[in-house]
């Protein structure tokens, strides 16, 4: 019985290998098989630039168009530079800048990339409609879209046959693989409606609302100017949503160069109404040749309002606050003051926010200084 036991027991042993190994086989294959689709996937979508070489009439090589911005601004779907371009020398002293190339036969840049010095960034405030990436505190964002738009580097445009439409914006990470695709067309009362989708091409669930079918959509009302007015927020059935400040629609105006002059959050016919940060929005006016601006919170009777601390850092915290800019355009100097102009502080006790770079043009630290011009830590 001794012996009998013994071999029955080495049979269970051997059967029970065995079926670990089919086990651990069969999940090696589908995990192989997994890794061998994403690979394939990657490779359909990876980004692939072909450089043309361009030649003159007399057969010299035409070098191939490219520009410097510190900053962008969208025109009917295009990112166009904003403000004056800007050299490499100024470039390479700012914590992030634009390199525009690939320019068509009507004059619009179809790839743009975040650089920092010589090569791309992902520390750019570029985001979606749907989420932004620097908001942390969006309960209802989708982490996982939160980590993906925060690989994006770059972005390519395909335009209809004329050039001068965009058809699809899609953005890729410094390694040139697919993160999303944005696309939009006009409607019939000449608004665009605009939809994501993920680098396999399904409709992008950017926010975790269990009320969203479809993935989420925006229509878009353009200016005079091209740049984007009105913006309302809605799902794949055309259903009204809040956007991530909690209101259905935001405005903006901007001067004639691009620059933003106001932001306001709105009901769905175009009230003005306060949002989840405590307020409406906010006003900006500026004086380039003394690169300075001033920002002025205000409520939604457009009456200037100190923010308050639900969402915004303590930082934020103020009525008015003008920023100095340094010789390379980079923010140098932040005062507080009331509406008037008279000084003021943060409710962390802030009156003003010195800010120190690199040689790189990386933000390194911020020093802090109250009314008396002394050394503080904010309160939080």
């Amino acid at each position: 019985m001794k012996d009998i036991r013994f071999f029955f027991c080495l049979l269970m042993c051997l059967a029970s290998l065995t079926a670990y190994g089919q086990s651990s086989i069969r999940g090696n294959i589908a995990s192989s098989l997994k890794e061998t689709m994403q690979q394939k996937h990657n490779q359909s979508t990876k980004l692939v630039i072909k450089k043309v070489v361009k030649k003159s009439v007399t057969g010299k090589v035409v070098k191939e168009d490219t520009i410097y911005y510190r900053d962008v601004v969208r025109k009917y779907g295009w990112m166009e530079g904003l403000g004056e371009p800007i050299t490499l020398t100024t470039a390479h002293h700012l914590p992030y800048y634009y390199r525009m190339s690939m320019k068509n036969k009507t004059g619009h840049w179809q790839h743009v990339e975040a650089m920092h010095g010589d090569s791309m960034t992902t520390s750019h405030p570029i985001s979606t409609y749907i989420i932004d990436k620097g908001q942390t505190d969006d309960v209802l964002a989708n982490k996982e879209w939160i980590e993906l738009l925060n690989t994006v580097t770059q972005w390519v445009f395909t335009t209809n046959f004329e050039g001068d439409e965009v058809y699809e914006e899609r953005s890729y990470d410094k390694d040139n693989n697919m993160v999303y695709s944005y696309s939009a067309i006009r409607n019939q009362d000449g608004r665009m409606t605009g939809s994501y989708n993920d680098a396999w091409g399904r409709p992008a669930d950017m926010r975790e609302d269990s009320t969203t079918t479809y993935g989420s959509v925006v229509c878009i009302t353009y200016d005079r100017h091209g740049c984007d007015s009105i913006i309302d927020y809605l799902d794949g059935q055309g259903l009204r949503k809040f956007n991530n400040n909690g209101v259905d629609q935001t405005r903006y105006s901007y001067d004639d160069k691009g620059y933003i002059l106001e932001a306001k959050s709105c009901n769905c016919v175009g009230d003005p109404i306060s949002d989840n940060w405590g307020n409406c929005g906010f006003s900006i006016t500026y004086d380039h040749p003394k690169r300075l601006r001033t920002l002025i919170y205000r409520d939604k009777d457009w009456n200037p309002v100190r923010m308050p601390a639900s969402r915004a850092s303590i930082e934020q915290t103020f009525i008015r606050c003008d920023f100095q800019q340094d010789q390379w355009g980079r923010d140098s100097l932040a005062t507080v003051l009331t509406e008037e102009g008279f000084p003021d502080v943060t409710l962390g006790g802030i009156h003003t926010i010195h800010f120190n770079y690199d040689s790189n043009g990386i933000l390194i630290s911020k020093e802090y200084f109250d009314l008396n011009n002394q050394i503080i830590r904010p309160k939080d």
